[in-house]
């Protein structure tokens, strides 16, 4: 009778964690396009479409450093490290994990 209670008590702990696991916000990849490229060369507020020419405003500016934003065909448009941004082109197919307005991850597909 004993082992019969210590499975039980075992698959209840179980099922508590998948529980958990499966009710936490996923941050999956999203499969994109990158559509523009923006580049803050002097930070002043502004970002400059490579492609376009449009100016955005900057969201977040790091600590005197330029910003480096992209646009993805889903609607967002990311802040990242200059070091990835220029390992990608316009019309590039990836996929990405953001929080926020900052990128987390990028792949390419």
């Amino acid at each position: 009778m004993k082992k019969v209670l210590l499975k039980i008590v075992v698959l209840c702990l179980l099922l508590i964690v998948l529980f958990f696991l499966l009710s936490r916000p996923s941050t999956s990849y999203k499969k994109v396009v990158i559509i523009e490229k923006y580049y803050t060369p002097q930070s002043k507020g502004k970002a400059k479409g490579v492609k376009t020419k449009k100016s955005i405003p900057v969201i977040s500016t790091p600590n005197g450093k330029a910003a480096c934003l992209m646009e993805f065909d889903n609607g967002k448009i990311l802040e990242m490290e200059c070091d990835t941004y220029v390992q990608y082109s316009i019309g590039e197919k990836v996929k990405i994990k953001y929080k926020n307005h900052r990128l987390i991850d990028i792949r390419r597909k």
